[in-house]
């Protein structure tokens, strides 16, 4: 092999080393989850939350989150810590899709996600959940599209917003960045 040719293999090679997947960032909780805590949260009400969610990209393009998951998490102190963890806030944040590593959470407790509750975003990005109890939720769902042919191809991220629905209420939320 010439040298040129050695010298581009070289810079190809780390070239590709740099876009490895990278593994994700492990998070110690220092809260242990209680499902005491979030007893209020199970099984129905009167409340209601309804929303939808978008950005606006550079372009001036909308993007929604046309049939992406919405996920409905019952405060509690676990909760919180990893919101403040994933979005630097316990009131609303965004987490890009690119250039983030993936979160693993210690303990991740399954009695944690079986609190949760999930929806799905229609065309227009708009979901719903309805027969709530009364109380605070964390609300996050993702934006995310790809540019084909662009050097980063998947664009977007996920977005937090933290609701309070009183009972018999109707709350109506609008995620974006």
């Amino acid at each position: 092999m010439d040298r040129k040719l050695g010298g581009l293999v070289l810079v190809v090679a780390i070239w590709l080393s740099g876009c490895a997947t990278v593994g994700p960032t492990s998070i110690s909780l220092t809260n242990t989850f209680d499902p005491n805590e979030v007893a209020w949260a199970v099984g129905s009400g009167t409340a209601a939350i309804e929303g939808q969610a978008f950005f606006q990209t550079r372009g001036g393009v909308p993007r929604t989150c046309a049939g992406n998951e919405v996920t409905l998490i019952p405060e509690s102190a676990v909760a919180t810590e990893r919101m403040q963890h994933l979005y630097g806030s316990t009131v609303s944040g965004f987490r890009p899709v690119y250039g983030t590593r993936p979160v693993q959470f210690t303990p991740d407790d399954p009695a944690y996600h079986a609190t949760t509750r999930k929806s799905v975003c229609d065309i227009d990005g708009r979901f719903e959940f309805g027969n709530l109890p009364a109380g605070s939720y964390y609300l996050v769902t993702g934006v995310v599209w790809s540019l084909p042919g662009d050097y980063f191809p998947t664009q977007g991220g996920m977005l937090m917003q933290k609701v309070r629905v009183e009972p018999g209420a109707r709350a109506k939320v609008i995620l974006t960045h």
